[in-house]
């Protein structure tokens, strides 16, 4: 007999790759039970589903966790006995809390998680009041192999425990609803109701901004459970990798190795780094050529979670289309790691939002020419772009990236990268003759007034005073307005061109040496 799971929507999806790698952690080899987007368990194996969360939350937590105890045993250490805080919840609440708050796993008051402080401190204490006893008594007991063992003994069966509680005062009915998730299980009466989809479950969710009640027709919850998958949903925090406060999931239109695999890729790199993300897109790009439908895109997802407070979160989803996925793969490696690996996040938080990319590079263009007027940045995205300007001596030629990026998702690649060059180098040159004609200083100030100038008309759209400030710099220079301008009287070649000579224009000085030198 096997228990049939679905990963059908990226909820379950996580929740199958955290029973996954829980399974993992236990050395459980699990590769036979998937079957493409199925996963089918043997029963003999979910009936020990509860060992198995234990082992993942042990094997992450507990070396973080002696550790802590270690620091408690120090000299300097003050006021101990306040700071032996309940192994249960200590070792099992980073893993968890953020994911199932106010579940029965999580619940600071039941009687099993107090058993286990009870018994934790009478190991320590042992009729000793003073400090200093106390942390004889700790470093006693962390030193022996026997306390550990009976530990995790404790909080295997707290966890028991708590799950086996979901089901304590069920029942059955022949008119019950089919659960939501799997389709085919019926859900069951907890407390006088059909059970269904809680904050308990999965608290992000439910504590977003929108919440569960606006997802249905006169606010009534119709995501019925059925004990299996409501069991299993306790596995899905072992998915999601933190970076920063955050919490960041994968889900492709894929099968589930190909769902863990890419997870797994992304736990060991921290982040959503340039490596996984080409990998992502391959995968994309290999299913969009055998399906030969642009479908397959509107299942790819990168899920975030915002923690926001203790039950407060928000739920981002970025999903690829197929233009965006084409960008990856053609523009990928070229991204300006060098000096932008900081605001990687960034950059795709715009491509997947849609939002342009030329409000990204207005940030550190602003930041470059006004590094006095922002004082405390903070860490928004607002904030780091403005702080990488500011860090800038001059404006590198890779930023010209963002502008070839943005064009090629406006389907504007054809001449695309030679114009984005021409302007580029047309700003170059400009500066050049403005230190052969001026010297150093006086060609420093033309420069950053033109440089002013051309900004706020972009940022105005304001296509006749960029003309008039571009034959106003080459009149007083007695040189002919290079073609390529001729390009910025169209709004589709606005940005492109105008954003790219103001780069050039800002480049590298040292290549600018008064006489020309180079």
């Amino acid at each position: 007999m096997v228990v049939r799971f679905y990963a059908d929507n990226w909820l379950m999806a996580s929740a199958i790759v955290g029973f996954l790698r829980a399974c993992d952690a236990s050395t459980i080899d699990w590769k036979s039970w998937v079957k493409d987007k199925v996963l089918e368990v043997p029963e003999e194996i979910w009936n020990k589903g509860s060992d198995i969360l234990t082992e993942a939350i042990w094997s992450k937590e507990i070396r973080n966790y002696k550790e802590r105890l270690e620091k408690l045993t120090n000299p300097k250490e003050k006021k101990i006995s306040e700071k032996l805080k309940n192994p249960y919840n200590s070792l099992v609440l980073p893993v968890i809390g953020d994911f199932h708050s106010n579940s029965s796993l999580t619940n600071p008051s039941s009687k099993h998680t107090k058993d286990i402080e009870s018994w934790f401190r009478g190991k320590v204490l042992e009729n000793k009041r003073t400090g200093e006893e106390l942390k004889k008594g700790l470093e006693t007991i962390i030193r022996k192999e026997s306390f550990w063992e009976e530990l995790k003994d404790r909080i295997k069966k707290a966890i028991r425990e708590g799950l086996s509680t979901l089901e304590e005062s069920n029942s059955r009915t022949h008119k019950a609803p089919l659960c939501f998730f799997c389709k085919e299980r019926e859900t069951y009466t907890y407390k006088g109701r059909f059970r269904t989809f809680d904050a308990i479950h999965f608290t992000p969710l439910s504590a977003s901004s929108e919440t569960l009640s606006n997802f249905f027709y006169n606010g009534k919850n119709t995501l019925y459970l059925c004990s299996q998958c409501e069991r299993l949903l306790f596995f899905s925090s072992l998915a999601y990798t933190k970076f920063n406060n955050n919490y960041i999931f994968v889900y492709l239109a894929e099968n589930i190795e190909q769902i863990y695999h890419l997870n797994r890729m992304l736990s060991h790199q921290g982040t959503i780094t340039k490596d996984f993300l080409r990998e992502a897109v391959a995968v994309g790009l290999k299913e969009i050529r055998s399906m030969q439908v642009e479908y397959a895109y509107k299942n790819i997802y990168v899920v975030e979670i915002e923690k926001v407070g203790d039950a407060k979160a928000n739920i981002h989803t970025f999903t690829f289309n197929l233009r965006l996925v084409e960008a990856f793969n053609e523009l990928l490696d070229e991204y300006p790691e060098k000096f932008l690996k900081s605001v990687f996040d960034i950059f795709l938080s715009y491509a997947y939002s849609g939002r342009s990319l030329y409000e990204f590079l207005d940030y550190i263009l602003s930041g470059f020419f006004y590094k006095n007027r922002y004082k405390n940045l903070g860490s928004s995205f607002s904030g780091r772009l403005l702080r990488v300007g500011a860090e800038l001596d001059f404006l590198p030629k890779s930023l010209t990236y963002f502008i070839k990026f943005q064009e090629y998702l406006q389907k504007e690649e054809t001449m695309l990268e030679r114009q984005i060059y021409q302007a580029y180098e047309e700003g170059r040159k400009l500066k050049r003759k403005l230190f052969e004609n001026h010297g150093d200083d006086r060609a420093k100030k033309r420069a950053e007034t033109l440089s002013y100038r051309i900004l706020e008309a972009i940022r105005r759209r304001d296509i006749d005073a960029l003309q008039q400030n571009l034959i106003r710099a080459y009149l007083e220079l007695e040189q002919e307005i290079p073609p390529v301008f001729r390009d910025t009287l169209l709004e589709k070649s606005f940005n492109r061109v105008a954003y790219a000579f103001l780069i050039g224009l800002n480049g590298e000085e040292k290549k600018y040496e008064a006489g020309g030198k180079t």
